[in-house]
């Protein structure tokens, strides 16, 4: 081995100590956090803990971990762990994540961290504690990047979002040009400031081509809004239906069971109606996906529905829409406006909700003219882009990561 390794139990190396109860009234105010099994329930104006610290969730979620470098209070469904460096917090926080800390329950009738069950385990660990805090260090670096990168795809859909609301449900460029005609300004200028969210001044110093680009944006929309069974729409656009825009693959979905899923193991991804349930050696579908879930998880407490923008070669199973644009709609597009349309009236099912594909035909969908659809599928092409390019990252960073870890924890090579 690269450096010494002792066998030692959790209570000895890392014992979990209970939270401490604390109203509900308390948690409403203050700067300081309030962790239950869950992560963050609240905000209270004094700490149990003077952090660094971890979080174990006892009851709930159990097992759950959080890590949080600053003071915290912790509530009486968890258990934490402090009293160490940040970077042996660290270690211990990737050595629990290993151990499957949800399966050490209790025997009541509500299932729980049994933390002598915990105590007792035995794990074994570098003896020397600099060795602890350089593997902390060292796998926290890869945690660091995936939340960078996470980080700026959340951004990236969030311009994309904006963008799509501005021009196709508050139709900005439309009513600048409506409100500059009213009041004898330019229209065009009017529409170039509403797209851009630049001042006049800085639109006459933008180099020629972007300008020009602007220029022929602002010209797609029009400068009057008509009446539709939809209320008012852009002049030349239509008041129509989800169903008129997508291309449907439903019929093209196979459920495989579990047991069939273990005799085809390999690198394609499983789709279920919210996430990627398994890793196969098949594949159906090869491009890029809209992804809606059609029964169990639809919709969350906002009304909006559970979506995934999917790509490359995977295979998907019937509790989820396959979907992609058409008359000129993106699935970039598509997947931008579902993810904040609130579907709740199109959704059935008391115990087991349902959107079924018939009622998912007819959510109501305003479609722009060709050339303004173009223009913005365009325009976020790039935004897009660079959220596929940060997401393949890191698939790869995360199987980096977990290779590392796994031969760190063990000794067989030296931080």
């Amino acid at each position: 081995m690269s450096y010494s390794m002792i066998d030692v139990s959790i209570g000895e190396f890392c014992p979990f100590v209970y939270g401490k109860a604390l109203k509900a009234e308390d948690r409403k105010n203050g700067k300081i956090p309030v962790y239950g099994s869950n992560g963050i329930v609240g905000f209270h104006n004094e700490y149990l803990v003077n952090g660094p610290g971890i979080i174990i969730g006892r009851k709930g979620s159990v097992g759950e971990l959080h890590l949080s470098e600053e003071p915290f209070w912790v509530i009486d469904t968890a258990f934490y762990i402090s009293g160490y460096s940040i970077n042996e917090l660290r270690y211990i926080y990737y050595q629990l994540k290993t151990l499957n800390l949800d399966k050490m329950n209790s025997d009541s009738a509500v299932p729980g961290l049994n933390r002598e069950n915990a105590h007792s385990r035995i794990i074994t660990i570098p003896k020397d504690s600099k060795i602890r805090e350089k593997i902390g260090n060292e796998i926290s670096k890869y945690d660091y990047k995936l939340k960078c990168n996470n980080d700026i795809n959340q951004t990236l859909e969030s311009i994309s979002q904006t963008l799509f609301k501005s021009w196709f449900v508050d139709f900005d460029p439309v009513k600048a040009k409506i409100a500059a005609k009213k009041h004898g300004n330019d229209p065009q200028l009017a529409a170039m400031m509403a797209i851009s969210g630049k001042s006049e001044d800085e639109i006459n110093q933008m180099p020629a081509d972007k300008r020009k680009q602007l220029v022929e944006t602002a010209d797609l929309f029009p400068d009057e809004m008509m009446d539709s069974e939809l209320g008012e729409i852009p002049k030349g656009w239509e008041a129509t239906n989800f169903g008129n825009v997508t291309i449907c693959f439903d019929s093209k979905r196979i459920p495989l069971s579990n047991r069939e899923r273990l005799k085809i193991k390999g690198n394609y991804p499983y789709y279920g109606a919210t996430s990627i349930m398994d890793y196969i050696d098949k594949y159906i579908f090869d491009g890029t996906y809209l992804l809606l879930g059609e029964d169990g998880s639809v919709i969350n407490d906002l009304g909006l529905p559970f979506t995934q923008y999917v790509w490359g070669k995977f295979w998907v199973n019937n509790h989820a829409h396959v979907l992609q644009g058409r008359n000129s709609v993106s699935t970039e597009q598509l997947y931008i406006f579902i993810s904040q349309t609130n579907i709740s009236e199109f959704i059935t099912g008391a115990v087991q909700l349902k959107l079924n594909q018939g009622n998912m035909n007819r959510i109501p969908f305003v479609l722009a003219e060709v050339a303004v659809n173009k223009s913005f599928t365009k325009l976020i092409g790039g935004l897009m882009t660079m959220y596929k390019t940060l997401s393949e990252q890191n698939k790869r960073l995360s199987v980096l990561r977990d290779t590392l870890l796994t031969k760190l924890l063990k000794g067989d090579v030296k931080v």
